[in-house]
């Protein structure tokens, strides 16, 4: 997907046949994509949120491929998310705490939860364009 005048943003995923799971971590990419569409809809995570974790993937970009990466990049994202003006219930936070905790080893990874969730944010723009609050 790419937005005018910027890089193309990219997500890729083994495809998972949907298995009905309603935790972030368990679900299929196609789910999750929906789940964070209606979480920036209804203002739940700021816009910005996404993009500050792009820039700070760039900080790991060095760092090798160990624990100690792994923990730092964890508790990057974990960082960020606490200190935005997240308005999930406690439930909602849980589960994306679980899902970094899952999916965060290093820089890679927080760019490509960046990428999911700024192709989420369009899909959500796109969704209100179209008149579907």
């Amino acid at each position: 997907m790419r937005s005018r005048g910027s890089s193309p943003v990219i997500i890729r995923e083994q495809w998972q046949q949907d298995r009905g799971f309603n935790h972030v971590a368990l679900m299929s990419v196609e789910k999750r994509l929906q789940f964070f569409a209606e979480c920036f809809m209804k203002g739940l995570i700021p816009n910005k949120f996404p993009y500050e974790l792009r820039t700070n993937a760039e900080i790991y970009e060095e760092w090798g491929d160990d624990e100690t990466t792994s923990t730092a990049a964890r508790d990057d994202v974990m960082r960020i998310f606490g200190r935005k003006d997240i308005k999930l219930s406690d439930e909602e936070c849980a589960e994306i705490h679980d899902y970094i905790f899952t999916k965060i080893f290093g820089a890679d990874d927080i760019r490509e939860l960046a990428n999911e969730m700024i192709i989420s944010q369009w899909l959500s723009f796109g969704r209100k364009q179209a008149g579907g609050n």
